[in-house]
């Protein structure tokens, strides 16, 4: 027997896995750390969890959360490596604790968080392939994982609106969802509290506090008491899980200072996780007022994830809202088996007499509208076959864009899902058509000689202008220097202008000269005429009238055309 889908769902503090059908292997649970080996693959998860990982390999942790960071995370061996090619190939690991020595993979989809960037989303789609995964392997949000496992659930309306509430490790996510048209409305809301690991360190805490006096000796930097510590929270996990079907659970404790049993209540636990849990509600109402749907409107809450099983959830989510409060079988594997019901769906109807199977091809690269983007609409298969709730599919082999400016060019990648292939019976490719050259016909275009004639003359127009001011500036100056007596100074030295222009297309040189002559051209608004009175008496038969110096005009060239 072969599985018929795959579906993993990553986690910051697990990665779990499991088939359709369900019997064909019992689901993978892993926790994201990974042993890298020269000789051998990647494995990922503890020893106790999986039994391919040796102790003598480089084991490197907290890489999930640091997918679309462009720095990478150093190994303790020096080595640097990139986030998203940690978490491909900690996926990889899971499937092949999957599939075992299965050489032929079913079709898999990889669930991400719902809050995590677009970025993120496109490191590790193009990661995949690199980690050595199948080309058809999709990426859908979480969200949208868990609504198509949800939508089976005996609870689930057939109409209204429902509520989706996922308790995760690090946060809760809230969203909204059409039960109709199984259709998320809107984004969902993401807050920090309450999450799981706060949980467990309350729990652990707490336990410190019944065994330990001082707890100034919990700093002492021992390596054996830091084993027995994390040991210790490896049991308040395990006792906040047994808590939420029983009433007690015992944790063992191995200190260097204390060792025994401690023996914890569901009410002492409820005590310490009160506070939180009742931020859930804050949060589903915060969603509620910001998408303008009353409370009152809802047909039912469901709550997946691993602290969704805590029975004062439930409380607090179905006491403020009145309203029932549903959870799966395993909420902590919703998300898993969601994304395996969507793999499950994609695998197309077995060929008949009629030809080969047509597979819808999935819409390429759909970018969500904001950085914590829930799923969008899956295309319906061409087929008839109804397609899961709505999905952000991006089949792996190409990355998908994080935006696209307006006016950009189309990607030709980004082809159309409705576009029907063209048929060619000869069973070769159609010969590449050439793109037509564009062209661009100027009518204004000028000759080189127009060019150079204009730039001619606009050479000798600055020359005249130049030779016009430096004449002005001389015969102001000629003025000035006149004594009262008339006599006048040395002229004025003649002013010569040369102006040469080299056309750089032509070989020709043209060469104009304007000349001023001596007797300076001065403007009549420059300065009055000059009178020049005798000091001695005139005679009779000599006017009495003032001498006025005569005008003087330059004469002007006219400009060359």
């Amino acid at each position: 027997m072969h599985p018929t889908a795959i579906g993993v769902a990553i986690g910051s503090q697990r990665l779990t896995a499991t088939t359709i059908p369900t019997d064909f292997a019992p689901p993978v649970i892993r926790t994201p750390v990974l042993t890298l080996s020269p000789d051998r693959p990647i494995e990922c998860g503890t020893a106790s969890e999986n039994p391919r990982v040796r102790g003598d390999g480089v084991t490197v942790s907290g890489f999930v959360e640091r997918v679309g960071d462009p720095v990478p995370i150093t190994s303790p061996d020096g080595n640097t490596h990139r986030a998203e090619m940690l978490t491909a190939a900690a996926v990889k690991s899971v499937i092949r604790g999957l599939l075992g020595q299965s050489h032929q993979p079913p079709p898999i989809v990889i669930a991400y968080p719902s809050y995590w960037p677009i970025n993120a989303i496109s490191d590790l789609h193009g990661a995949l392939p690199a980690a050595g995964l199948p080309a058809t392997v999709q990426l859908h949000s979480g969200m949208a994982a868990a609504l198509a496992q949800i939508r089976n659930h005996p609870d689930f309306p057939s109409g209204g609106i429902v509520a989706l509430v996922d308790a995760g490790a690090t946060g809760t996510s809230v969203a909204l969802a059409d039960a109709g048209k199984a259709q998320l409305i809107g984004e969902p809301l993401r807050v920090d509290e309450p999450a799981g690991v706060d949980f467990d360190h309350a729990l652990m805490r707490h336990v410190l506090g019944l065994v330990v006096e001082d707890p100034h000796q919990l700093s002492n930097p021992d390596p054996n008491l830091l084993g027995a510590l994390s040991k210790l929270r490896a049991q308040c996990v395990a006792a906040k899980e047994q808590l939420s079907s029983e009433t007690a659970a015992t944790i063992a404790v191995d200190l260097p200072m204390f060792g025994g049993d401690v023996r914890i209540t569901r009410a002492e636990f409820e005590d310490i996780a009160a506070e939180p849990l009742g931020r859930t509600v804050d949060a589903l109402r915060e969603l509620l007022d910001r998408e303008a749907v009353a409370a009152d409107k809802l047909g039912g809450v469901f709550a997946f994830g691993g602290s969704a099983a805590i029975p004062l959830l439930t409380q607090r989510l179905s006491g403020d809202l009145h309203l029932p409060v549903s959870i799966d079988t395993n909420p902590h594997l919703t998300i898993a088996a969601g994304a395996a019901r969507i793999a499950a769906a994609s695998v197309p109807r077995a060929a008949t007499d009629s030809g080969p199977t047509r597979v819808p091809r999935a819409v390429a690269f759909p970018v969500p509208r904001q950085a914590n983007s829930g799923p969008h609409t899956a295309p319906q298969p061409a087929n008839g076959t109804r397609q899961p709730p709505p999905t952000e599919a991006f089949p792996a082999g190409t990355r998908p864009p994080a935006t696209q400016s307006a006016g950009a060019r189309p990607d030709p990648a980004n082809t159309d899902p409705n576009l029907v292939p063209i048929k060619n019976d000869n069973k070769t490719p159609p010969p590449a058509q050439p793109r037509p050259a564009l062209t661009f016909n100027d009518h204004h275009a000028e000759t080189a000689e127009d060019s150079d004639r204009r730039h001619g003359r606009r050479l000798l127009l600055i020359g005249v202008a130049a030779a016009c001011v430096l004449a002005a500036a001389a015969g102001t100056a000629y003025a000035l220097t006149n004594n009262d007596s008339g006599t006048p100074e040395a002229p004025a030295p003649s002013v010569s202008v040369s102006i040469t222009t080299t056309p750089e297309t032509t070989e020709e040189t043209t060469q104009e000269e304007v000349v001023v002559p001596e007797e300076t051209f001065v403007p009549e608004e420059t300065f009055e005429p000059q009178v020049t009175t005798s000091d001695t008496p005139s005679s009779e038969s000599e006017s009495s009238s003032p001498v006025v110096s005569p005008e003087v005009e330059t004469p002007v060239e006219p400009l060359p055309t």
